[in-house]
């Protein structure tokens, strides 16, 4: 059956668990997102009542330089939080928690300073503190360590300022703030000589023009009643037991659900582009590939590069790859059926045959590793696997997704009709547009379809772990 459309990607079961408080002051235009309150995550009450700020008009960003912080997990961020309530408190011997919102890897936002959701308390983050918000990722984003925020960090970032922040404040200008000059969103090391909140969270996604980059970009685009403009969904991957998966945009961002460890991201890597058009994740869940329409292709965790078409001249635009069972090699396929093999077997390829509507390839998971292509009107051309049906789509198909032995493949077309050819069965539809990816589950039972806005839906013993469509 279909399952709920769900802005977050914290579960129904988290949402139970997570008090969301009404404000008493004016909010921004972003919608409020999911936020675990200080009763969620267990705070001390503070030593003392919080002075009030007369206004709000500065978003502060911060990391907690511990290494130790950064975490997928819900409950351990609840955690990691206490503990730097406990350090400023103990330590540091300040009243409560210093920062009035605090986010983690796995895209959780945590309420820190006592009232900052409902009122304006005076917070201890900056060293001026004056008319300003704290607001922490979780992790060390600077050497040694080196940690990057993934997409999902930084979208729960700009959610929770945009939502925070008083509805006619932009992220975007510069005025005085402790003697110098600080953006109106900016990074703690603005404000004083710190390397919070890292260099890799700064450099490319809050940098030094206070008109431009991502923070500011996407902060104002939520106030403006905008779901971001960080890159349209562009496919899903399952881990290697169907335990997760993970969600790629068009600028390389990803997004990890379920059991899918985060390895890294385009925009993480220091690299700026706009044409990601898929990822491919290794069967054994330990990394995966993403890869744009120029052939470029970008390697995370254990997924080994042996190859591209990054700046070599193509017939077509590149639109699909599939990778060898053991993970170890992989081919790339064009709008016009011409293939690509990097360390894998070439069985042949329907370039030059005049095609333009190629929209995928899949791997056959057999011992000839074997690929079939997929044209948008579902007909499937097979090499080195055997066939099994395809073309009553008749147009509008956008993905193929293989059993795990070669034996059957689900085609979905962009408006969620699934076909089903082989040793696979027929477990749900939707009727929906804009279906983008697809991806099998556990077993040969079930599968995920994302759409372009991120949207997940899941069926039969496909468990729903989230969606991107913020």
């Amino acid at each position: 059956m279909k399952k709920p459309n769900k802005r977050s990607s914290i579960t129904a079961a988290l949402f139970s668990a997570v008090l969301l408080l009404g404000i008493t002051v004016q909010a921004g235009q972003g919608p409020q997102p999911p936020i675990c309150n200080r009763a969620c995550w267990g705070a001390r009450a503070p030593k003392s009542g919080h002075v009030q700020m007369g206004s709000l008009t500065r978003a502060i960003i911060h990391h907690t330089a511990g290494s130790g912080d950064y975490t997928t997990s819900y409950e351990t961020g609840k955690a990691r939080v206490r503990g730097v309530q406990n350090y400023h408190m103990d330590s540091n011997g300040w009243s409560d928690i210093g920062y009035h919102f605090l986010v983690s890897a796995g895209g959780y936002i945590y309420e820190g300073r006592h009232g900052s959701m409902s009122s304006l308390p005076k917070g201890a983050h900056d060293g001026n503190n004056v008319n300003s918000f704290g607001f922490t990722l979780l992790g060390y984003f600077h050497t040694p360590h080196n940690q990057t925020p993934p997409s999902i960090m930084r979208a729960r970032l700009y959610d929770v300022i945009a939502w925070r922040m008083p509805s006619a404040w932009s992220s975007y200008g510069s005025g005085s703030y402790n003697g110098t000059t600080v953006g109106y969103l900016d990074g703690h090391r603005k404000v004083k000589s710190t390397a919070c909140p890292g260099d890799l969270m700064h450099n490319p996604y809050i940098t030094g023009n206070y008109s431009s980059g991502e923070a500011r970009t996407e902060v104002n685009a939520r106030k403006a009643g905008s779901p971001g403009t960080a890159g349209n969904r562009k496919g899903i991957a399952r881990t290697a037991n169907g335990g997760g998966y993970w969600i790629v945009a068009s600028d390389g961002g990803v997004f990890s659900f379920g059991n899918a460890l985060f390895y890294g991201s385009v925009p993480g890597a220091g690299v700026t582009v706009n044409n990601v058009v898929g990822i491919c994740a290794r069967p054994q869940g330990d990394g995966y590939w993403i890869f744009a329409s120029d052939g470029g292709v970008f390697c995370f965790g254990a997924a080994p590069f042996h190859g591209s078409m990054g700046g070599q001249p193509l017939n077509q635009p590149i639109v699909g790859m599939a990778c060898r069972a053991d993970g170890n090699g992989y081919w790339l396929v064009g709008k016009d059926g011409g293939i690509f093999s990097f360390n894998a077997p070439f069985h042949g390829s329907l370039g030059g045959g005049g095609y333009t509507d190629i929209v995928g390839i899949a791997s056959a998971w057999n011992g000839n590793n074997g690929y079939w292509i997929v044209r948008q009107g579902g007909n499937i051309y097979s090499y080195g696997a055997s066939y099994y049906g395809g073309g009553e789509a008749g147009s509008g198909v956008t993905a193929i997704a293989p059993n795990s032995n070669g034996t059957g493949y689900w085609q979905t077309r962009n408006n969620g009709n699934i076909y089903s050819y082989g040793g696979v069965s027929y477990q749900g539809g939707i009727s929906q547009t804009t279906v983008v990816g697809m991806a099998r589950g556990p077993s040969n039972n079930g599968y995920w379809l994302v759409k372009s806005d991120g949207a997940v839906f899941s069926f039969g013993d496909a468990a729903y772990h989230g969606g991107a469509n913020y």
